[in-house]
């Protein structure tokens, strides 16, 4: 079979690049494509990107960066296979699916729809990852296990099962060094019992650390639940803030900043924890108490900027310009809650329930954030310091 050689634009601007003698798609210069494998007329091969043995790309697929496809992989319909990617054995990888940075994709595994499979991770055996389903990290996929839905699988984690098949669907969450296997089954249908009397109720593990978090509950991706702490009810935690060992934080608490509530402590009512506060050991927050700057309650430590506020459980920090402009910004997170909201009632088909209790939720939060920006820029102006 024989080649033409011209120039393609690839999006990028045009580039040398020629049609493959297998299936007339364009081919970079760039890469290479072995005679035996076949590149379909609307496929596209280009960058640094490999295409070896009998690996066929086809439909409107495209295969880029420095990414692999060999033996008898199948990359189709509107697929990418990107970065380092590789894609081998009888892999398929199809609808609009990804597979990028150093993931890869062999055996018999399939990865279609919207799936992404990204990082370090590894999907094989005759797993299949479909739906919006993101397997990344170092996480494992195979046997034949199956990923589906709005499924995320991440860190360490493997999802298993030789003869019957694991399945992760919905909104399941799986991360850390997490293992399913079996016939154990993960989904948006997940409950937990939070031993607040309210029995079983819809809950999920938190994608960065594995701890039960209520779906009544928000918590930024970037926070920390560690496996064995809990949050609940409608408790808000933010930003780094880091819930870790036996912790229990529920109510209408408020845990932001660079916060760390750890060992057997509790935050629950109407409390907050910011800044570089620290609640640990056996110590309790609660009613309307507010803990930041840094202070570590339960054994107390003290700065000098600390003082006691008589009937408070807790202490205060002295109020400067500075915590106005905190106040302020903290504000502001009104427009990305709003926006998260948005995105669980277009996106994911939220609740009624669900949205109520969210709504609820922020009109509480946000009246006491608004009431404490007040409170603090009253006092500022009868202590002269603006």
């Amino acid at each position: 079979m024989t080649t033409t050689t011209d120039t393609y634009d690839f999006g990028d601007g045009p580039v040398a690049a020629h049609k493959h003698g297998d299936g007339d798609g364009w081919v970079a210069d760039t890469s290479f494509v072995s005679y035996t494998a076949y590149v379909g007329p609307d496929a596209l091969v280009f960058e640094n990107a490999l295409v070896l043995g009998n690996a066929r790309i086809s439909g409107d697929a495209r295969v880029s960066g420095d990414a692999t496809v060999s033996e008898y992989a199948i990359v189709f319909d509107n697929a990418k296979v990107y970065g380092k990617a590789g894609v081998s054995g009888d892999a398929e990888v199809s609808g609009y699916s990804e597979v990028f940075e150093n993931a890869e994709v062999y055996g018999d595994a399939q990865v279609h729809e919207t799936a992404q499979v990204s990082g370090d991770a590894k999907v094989y055996g005759e797993a299949e990852v479909s739906g919006y389903a993101q397997v990344m990290g170092n996480a494992e996929v195979f046997g034949n296990a199956k990923v589906s839905g709005d499924a995320v699988v991440s860190g360490y984690a493997r999802i298993l099962n030789e003869f019957y098949g694991s399945s992760v669907s919905g909104y399941g969450r799986v991360m850390g060094y997490t293992e399913v296997f079996g016939n154990d089954k993960v989904s948006d249908v997940d409950k937990f019992d939070f031993g607040d009397d309210n029995g079983l109720v819809p809950a999920h593990k938190h994608i960065n650390g594995g701890g039960w978090v209520a779906d009544t509950a928000l918590v930024d991706d970037s926070a920390y639940v560690g496996p064995d702490a809990r949050v609940y009810e409608d408790a808000v935690v933010y930003e780094n803030a880091l819930i870790t060992e036996n912790a229990q934080v529920y109510g209408n608490v408020l845990v932001t900043d660079n916060a760390q509530v750890y060992g057997n402590a509790q935050v629950y009512g109407n409390a907050e924890v910011s800044e570089y506060a620290q609640v640990s050991g056996d110590a309790k927050v609660y009613g309307n108490d507010v803990v930041h700057g840094h202070i570590t309650k339960g054994p107390l430590e003290r700065e000098d900027n600390i003082r006691r506020h008589e009937n408070m459980n807790t202490e205060i920090k002295i109020v400067d310009r500075f915590d106005l402009e905190q106040d302020i910004f903290k504000c502001w997170h009104l427009v990305d809650d709003l926006d998260q909201l948005i995105e669980m009632v277009m996106d994911r088909d939220a609740s009624k329930d669900t949205i109520s209790n969210i709504l609820i939720g922020l009109s509480a939060l946000y009246g006491d954030r608004f009431q404490k920006l007040m409170n603090n820029f009253e006092e500022l102006i009868a202590n002269e310091k603006i």
